[in-house]
């Protein structure tokens, strides 16, 4: 005998149906306030496929407006009688299921970079290399270096500057920070100098670091007769007597490091003639000593702030 079509048994259909229009009922009860007057409520088991559908009458005076996927339209196990049950998950929103609704990614936040990079600008005769170990120092403290490289041939102290002004906007660009560290060795602190006397590092500087820099002259200038740098370094030269006249910004720290040893720039000529700067003196180096001495190396890893 062939098998008729497939029926339910009714008491069972209807307990069924009966049972998700109450779950119906429910969330509509609970989540009225948060759906907006008109709306079809659907609950809906991803198991079974069994919908239930009720209409929430419109208010006289309107509705808060839904937004689409709330994060409360996922009604877990617990929650109002709709929820998880046996690894199957219900949505209800207005108007029928919303597969896009879930768990959200957590959004990364992208924060600019806190510590403030470090610029460094070597002396007469100097190179990049002339700050390997401050810079490997430096580095694994975290901070971001570069180093300034020129050559003093044909240039003055006044066109260095106007280079080093560009480098910081460049780095502080690139950085994203809001202002930078500037060590200078030599003829690099007068460098240093006469940039932050232009004006045009003004508010961009964290602190100034100056190793056996000739802010008093060298006596070794007069035995060199050319070339604009080299009488720029002469003791009492226009631009020195100018910087020693610019006084430090506002904000700007000023560390001057000298050498017992310096036969360079002996004594005091090493010293910026404002009273802002501090002063340290390093026994047993001399002048192109001080870039490989661990303890000059630690006296600036400790002034640069991150």
């Amino acid at each position: 005998m062939a098998a008729g079509p497939e029926t339910h048994d009714p008491p069972t259909a209807i307990l069924k149906a009966e049972r998700v229009a109450q779950r119906v009922r429910d969330v509509a009860s609970a989540d009225r306030s948060k759906t907006p007057a008109g709306t079809d409520l659907r609950c809906a088991d991803t198991r079974t496929g069994d919908v239930a559908v009720r209409r929430i009458p419109r208010r006289p005076h309107g509705g808060p407006d839904d937004r689409a996927c709330r994060e409360g339209a996922r009604i877990r196990s617990g929650a109002d009688g709709v929820g998880s049950r046996n690894g199957t998950t219900r949505h209800l929103v207005g108007g029928g299921l919303d597969p896009s609704c879930g768990p959200r990614s957590p959004v990364q936040a992208h924060t600019a970079p806190t510590t403030r990079p470090v610029l460094l600008v070597h002396g007469l005769g100097g190179t990049k290399s002339s700050w390997s170990l401050l810079a490997q120092a430096l580095s694994a403290r975290g901070l971001t270096v570069e180093a300034v490289t020129y050559t003093p041939i044909g240039t003055s102290v006044e066109q260095l500057a106007d280079r080093l002004v560009v480098e910081v906007h460049r780095m502080l660009s690139q950085t994203a920070t809001d202002k930078v560290h500037l060590v200078g060795h030599s003829l690099g602190g007068v460098v240093i100098a006469q940039a932050i006397a232009g004006g045009r590092l003004n508010g961009l500087v964290d602190t100034v670091v100056t190793l056996g820099s000739p802010f008093g002259g060298t006596p070794w200038a007069n035995l060199l007769p050319f070339g604009a740098i080299v009488r720029a370094l002469r003791e009492d030269s226009p631009v020195l007597r100018r910087l020693a006249c610019a006084p430090v910004p506002d904000g700007v720290r000023w560390l001057a490091v000298t050498a017992a040893l310096d036969m360079i720039v002996p004594g005091l000529r090493s010293v910026p003639a404002h009273t802002q700067a501090e002063t340290v003196t390093v026994g047993g180096v001399g002048h192109n000593g001080m870039l490989l001495s661990r303890e000059v190396v630690g006296r600036i890893v400790d002034a640069l702030p991150a």
